[in-house]
């Protein structure tokens, strides 16, 4: 995982309370890992112009942007804004 090797890390999510979870046990493998997370909702247009805001406030390089997309497919087919596959 990128945060145990020292690189800052940014987790975008819609839950909070799960990523607050995840950081923490991030944190306990490492404490002095960089992990910041951001609330981010690939499904509305203003929660994603307010993650661009938050992130370019920050004043952050972004070196890597990943989107962990296909492990979360089933979770995003059966939101209610994604779009029909018919």
């Amino acid at each position: 995982m990128l945060a145990l090797r020292k690189v800052h890390v940014i987790i975008a999510v819609r839950n909070m309370v799960s990523a607050k979870e995840a950081k923490q046990r991030i944190l306990e493998e490492n404490e002095s890992a960089r992990v910041d997370i951001m609330k981010l909702d690939l499904c509305s247009l203003t929660s994603v112009t307010s993650f661009v805001d938050n992130f370019i406030a920050l004043d952050l390089p972004l070196n890597i942007l990943m989107l962990v997309f296909l492990l979360m497919l089933h979770h995003i087919l059966s939101h209610p804004c994604s779009m029909s596959l018919s």
